[in-house]
């Protein structure tokens, strides 16, 4: 019932519950330590942290997650340091916290030291250097990782596009062996955002010959191409596709589909 309630993120009923029990496990203890840092009650969590008897690693882990996720790193690092026994997971939660607030020169000290990485380690540090715009150091990440994932190769393109590489973005293309929706996404979107209209058309149309259904952001990112471009036909076509694909249910879809397709109209 208490993990019910978390997971409908009715946590102050869970909470009520919780405290009722004649009886608490480690398990009951780490799910409403779960529920409290997922409704943002990290003062809270902690305080039933520090409450309970057996802290067993998931507990610790998500500690150092909720508390980089409120950009408290060193609470997150003292957790971290303290653990007796690490496992891959927090190791993960410890480093992608560095790298999702922008401190990656502690994440890479981090991973450095790390003593087991996997495809999701080496992804989540390359992925702090792309978005943090520091191309050349995600470059010798990937160009040293085992097992290139497409999650990664993504990485890459979307980073060497907003560094304005674009042409290193189509090398990463091209190279890759399997390509998902995300990827030719993020190809299309590097085209149209550094305007390179007529290559993102053309890789639209491959795309669609290829049997992969676009996703919303390709979608967009071309019709805003066939705006700029006065292709009217195409545009039609385009945000016909976004209405076949149910994407105009929502308010967002409407609005900007609306004002590229006008603005095709206008030209």
């Amino acid at each position: 019932m208490v993990r019910g309630y978390v997971q409908e993120r009715m946590i102050s009923a869970a909470e009520l519950l919780f405290w009722q029990m004649p009886e608490k496990n480690v398990v009951s203890w780490t799910v409403m330590l779960g529920g409290l840092i997922q409704d943002g009650r990290i003062d809270e969590a902690r305080r039933l942290f520090d409450m309970m008897p057996v802290k067993d690693v998931v507990a610790r882990t998500n500690m150092i997650g909720g508390y980089c996720q409120e950009g408290r790193l060193d609470k997150a690092r003292e957790i971290f340091d303290e653990m007796p026994h690490r496992n891959i997971v927090c190791w993960m939660a410890m480093i992608t916290g560095y790298a999702q607030n922008n401190r990656v020169d502690i994440a890479r000290k981090l991973f450095e030291v790390m003593p087991e990485k996997n495809e999701v380690s080496w992804t989540a540090m390359l992925m702090g250097y792309t978005q943090c715009g520091q191309i050349e150091e995600a470059l010798e990440i990937f160009n040293a990782m085992p097992v290139k994932s497409v999650v990664a190769c993504n990485a890459m393109i979307l980073g060497f596009g907003q560094c304005g590489e674009v042409v290193k973005a189509r090398q990463v293309f091209d190279l890759m062996r399997e390509k998902d929706g995300g990827t030719w996404s993020a190809m299309v979107k590097v085209y149209e955002r550094k305007g390179f209209e007529l290559e993102a058309l053309d890789l639209f149309a491959t795309m669609q010959r290829e049997g992969v259904r676009p996703s919303f952001p390709s979608l967009i990112s071309i019709l805003s191409v066939c705006a700029s471009l006065a292709c009217l036909d195409q545009g039609r076509q385009v945000h016909a596709q976004l209405i076949r694909s149910h994407f105009d249910f929502d308010v967002y879809v409407t609005s900007v589909s609306s004002q590229c397709i006008l603005s095709v109209e206008t030209l």
